[in-house]
């Protein structure tokens, strides 16, 4: 094999796993609660569901939406932090920052109870 086939080669199998690993691994997950960018951290939104505690990275909790998606809050107060936990949230979207959890929408809490 050439240099320039070898390299071809790579490059193609580079791109072929790197598409493989973009593949949905199960059902797609409902899109949050519409929010636009013009009314962003100034609408606020109510989710009901339950606290769910992951154990990937050290270990956190997030919150499965009754609406079928999934939430990770970036201010969940301790008495709250219990898994299978049922709640009321008044959150917040946050598109201005990340979280190395990769699990659902990041919100900020603004007001929570338990149901």
């Amino acid at each position: 094999m050439t240099h320039l086939t070898r390299l071809l080669f790579m490059t193609l199998f580079g791109v072929a796993t790197l598409m493989g690993c973009a593949g949905n691994s199960g059902s797609p997950e409902p899109a949050a609660p519409a929010i636009s960018e013009s009314t962003q951290g100034h609408h606020e939104f109510d989710i009901h569901g339950k606290v769910v505690f992951t154990g990937l990275e050290g270990g956190f909790f997030a919150i499965e939406g009754n609406d079928g998606h999934t939430y990770d809050p970036i201010n969940l107060p301790a008495p709250f932090q219990k898994d299978g936990l049922k709640v009321k949230i008044t959150a917040r979207k946050r598109t201005d920052i990340s979280s190395i959890h990769m699990r659902g929408t990041i919100i900020e809490i603004i007001g929570i109870s338990t149901e």
